[in-house]
C-alpha cells in the first residue's frame, strides 16, 4: 500500500483480499466508524491516529498508572499530561472584546478540580482549542452525552442525507455501543444511580414550566418548543467510558485487511494532477518520513485539524495559499466557514436536602461535578422559524455540584445552570501561520460572539430580558433554589463577554457545497473525501460527536455503494 523513502523502513498495508485501498486519517468520532465499517466490507483500509493506541496508560500521578477508561481521570488528560503526549492544543488569535484574567480563570479552575488546561494563553484576548490524540480522538476524553437533535436538519446536505438514512445511522451506531456493554438505551445518571434529589428537584421545575418530558437522545426535534431529558452518556453499565476506538476499531484490529498506525503524523495529502493518490506522514516514534498509497483518502481529523491538513497539501484559497508559498492544488474555501459555540453559566444554591440515594453522595469529582445530568432544549424567540420545521437553538444543562465550598452554608448543594446558544450565526475561519521553523500552524478564530446573535439567545435562556432558568427556579413552591451569583449581572452581555469559553464544537470548516459534495468528495478532485463535522453547512443543534459518528457511518455507506456501482459499471 505504500513505503518509506530511502533510509526509511518499507511500510506496505496491501493485505486485501478485494477492494479498494482507504486511508482513513483520524481516528474519532467519525474516523473510527467509518474505517471499521469499510473494513468490514473488505476494503483494505489503514486508519491514521497521531496518538496512542487504547492500551495507552501514562501516569494519573507519580508511580499511578492512568486508566484511559475510567472517566474520572479520561476527563483530565488535557491538563495532566503536556501537549505532545497525548493532546494537541491550538490557540486563537483575539477573540474577546475584553481581556481575559487566565492566571485567575486557570487558578479557579484547578480549585474547582475540573481543569481543562494548565496554563495562560499567549495573550489575554486568545482562547483555546484542545483536541485528544489518541485512538478515539475526544470520544476518550470529552463529555459523553449522546443527543441525536433536529434530523431534519440533514436534508440541505443532499439526498443521501435524508432523515430516513440518518435516523438508521444514528440506530447503527448506537447498537454497536450496546452490542460493547452500554444499555440499549445510553447510560443517564438515573440508570447509573447518581441522581441526587437535588437533581429530581430540577427535573420537576423543568417539567412545570412547560418542557416536555422523558425525550432521551431525542431532544431538540423539528417542531417542540421544549423538551427534557436525563441526558445519555458514553458510559457503560460497570461505569466505564465507551470511545469510537473501543467500540468500532478494536473489534476489527484482527481483520486480515485492516491496518492501525498509531504516532502517525499526517502532513500532507499526496497528488498526482488532481487525483489524491496517498499521504505524507512522520512516525513520531522514530521521526521517520514515511509515504503511503491508496485508492482514496478520507480526512476524519476533526473540523480544526482535517481544514490544516487540506491548507497544507495545496487545497484552499488560491491567495492564502500563495501568500504562505504552498503550492495550488485545488482553489475552495477551505476553513473560511468556521462556526462553533460559547457556552456561559450561573450557580444556584439548592436549600432542599441533598441526599443521593442509590450510591450515597459521592466525593467531589471532576467529572461528575461538570457532567450534565439534565438536558434541556428550547426554541428561543430569536429562532429561525417557528411551527413544525422550527428547531430548538437554545440548550440548557444542569448538574448538581457536589463541591459544598461555593455555597454559603455547609451541607448546601450548589447547581450549575449552563447555556449555549445551539445555531450561532456568525462564522469565523481556520488558517495557516508560519511556525517559525519552516512549517505551519494551525490559527483558530472562533469569532463566536461576533454578531451580537449568539449572547442574545444566551442571555434569554439565563440574562435579564426573559430570565428563563430564573424564573423557573423562582415559582418552586417550596423555594428551594437561590442565585449565588448577583442577580442583575448574572447574564447580561458584559458577563457573557468575560465569562463565556468555547463548548469546543467546531464545524463547517469544508462545507457540503462549498468545499465537498454529498458524497463528501472533495470537489474537482479525484480520490480525496472528507467526514467529519468539517462537512456541515451550518452547525447542527446538537454536540457534535453523535453527529460525527453518523457522517462516518453513512459517508462509509455512501462510499461502499459507489464501489459497488463501479463494479457494475465494469461488469457491463
Amino acid at each position: 500500500m505504500g513505503a518509506c523513502l530511502g533510509k526509511h523502513q518499507a511500510v506496505n498495508d496491501d493485505k486485501s483480499g478485494g477492494g479498494k485501498r482507504y486511508i482513513v486519517v483520524g481516528s474519532g468520532a467519525a474516523g473510527s466508524p467509518l474505517a471499521a465499517k469499510l473494513a468490514r466490507a473488505g476494503c483494505t483500509v489503514t486508519l491514521l491516529e497521531l496518538g496512542p493506541d487504547d492500551d495507552w496508560h501514562g501516569d494519573a500521578a507519580p508511580g499511578v498508572p492512568l486508566d484511559l477508561f475510567n472517566p474520572e481521570f479520561s476527563w483530565k488528560l488535557q491538563n495532566l499530561y503536556a501537549p505532545a503526549a497525548v493532546q494537541s492544543v491550538v490557540w486563537s488569535e483575539p477573540t474577546w472584546t475584553v481581556p481575559r484574567d487566565w492566571a485567575e480563570q486557570v487558578r479557579q479552575l484547578n480549585e474547582g478540580g475540573h481543569s481543562h488546561f494548565a496554563g495562560p494563553g499567549p495573550e489575554p484576548h486568545s482562547e483555546y482549542n484542545h483536541n485528544a490524540n489518541v485512538l478515539g480522538g475526544n470520544t476518550v476524553h470529552n463529555l459523553g452525552f449522546w443527543v441525536r437533535g433536529a434530523l431534519s436538519q440533514y436534508a440541505e446536505w443532499g439526498p443521501a442525507w435524508e432523515e430516513a438514512a440518518v435516523r438508521g445511522a444514528f440506530e447503527e451506531v448506537e447498537a454497536a455501543y450496546s452490542t460493547r456493554g452500554l444499555y440499549g438505551k445510553l447510560f443517564n445518571a438515573k440508570t447509573a444511580g447518581m441522581d441526587s434529589s437535588v437533581d429530581d428537584a430540577v427535573m420537576e421545575r423543568f417539567r412545570a414550566a412547560g418542557f416536555a418530558p422523558d425525550r432521551a437522545r431525542d431532544l431538540g426535534e423539528a417542531g417542540e418548543r421544549g423538551s427534557v431529558a436525563w441526558s445519555e452518556w458514553t458510559i457503560s453499565a460497570a461505569g466505564r467510558r465507551m470511545s469510537s476506538g473501543s467500540v468500532f476499531v478494536d473489534p476489527v484490529k484482527g481483520l486480515p485487511n485492516f491496518t492501525l498506525r498509531t504516532h502517525a503524523k499526517v502532513t500532507r495529502v499526496r497528488f498526482e494532477g488532481g487525483r489524491a493518490v496517498g499521504v505524507a506522514y512522520t512516525d513520531t516514534t522514530t521521526g521517520e518520513e514515511c509515504l503511503l498509497d491508496a485508492d482514496e483518502v478520507i480526512l476524519s481529523a476533526g473540523a480544526l485539524a482535517t481544514a490544516g491538513l487540506l491548507l497544507a497539501s495545496g487545497v484552499g484559497p488560491a491567495v492564502d495559499l500563495a501568500a504562505l508559498e504552498i503550492p495550488l492544488v485545488a482553489d475552495l474555501p477551505v476553513g473560511q466557514e468556521l462556526q462553533t459555540r460559547a457556552k456561559v453559566g450561573v450557580l444556584h444554591t439548592f436549600h432542599g436536602e441533598s441526599a443521593f440515594p442509590a450510591m450515597g453522595k459521592p466525593a467531589p469529582t471532576s467529572y461528575m461535578r461538570t457532567q450534565p445530568n439534565i438536558w434541556a432544549m428550547i426554541r428561543s424567540p430569536l429562532a429561525d422559524a417557528e411551527g413544525p420545521d422550527a428547531i430548538a437553538d437554545l440548550v440548557i444543562w444542569a448538574n448538581s455540584n457536589t463541591d459544598e465550598t461555593t455555597c454559603p452554608e455547609p451541607g448546601q448543594t450548589a447547581v450549575a445552570f449552563n447555556v449555549s446558544a445551539m445555531l450561532p450565526k456568525s462564522r469565523g475561519s481556520v488558517t495557516l501561520a508560519p511556525d517559525g521553523s519552516g512549517g505551519h500552524r494551525v490559527v483558530w478564530r472562533p469569532n463566536f460572539l461576533a454578531d451580537g446573535h449568539a449572547s442574545a439567545v444566551m442571555s434569554y435562556g439565563i440574562g435579564p430580558r426573559i430570565k428563563l432558568v430564573r424564573d423557573m427556579l423562582a415559582s418552586d413552591p417550596q423555594k428551594r433554589f437561590s442565585q449565588l451569583e448577583p442577580a442583575g449581572t448574572a447574564a447580561d452581555e458584559a458577563h457573557i463577554a468575560a465569562k463565556a469559553t468555547t463548548f469546543w464544537h467546531d464545524s463547517c470548516t469544508a462545507p457540503i457545497g462549498r468545499v465537498v459534495d454529498q458524497d463528501l468528495r472533495v470537489m474537482g478532485l479525484q480520490g480525496l473525501r472528507v467526514a467529519d463535522t468539517s462537512v456541515c453547512p451550518r452547525i447542527s443543534n446538537a454536540p457534535p460527536s453523535p453527529m460525527a459518528h453518523v457522517v462516518g457511518i453513512l459517508g462509509a455507506s455512501i462510499i461502499l455503494r459507489g464501489e459497488k456501482a463501479e463494479l457494475l459499471k465494469a461488469d457491463t
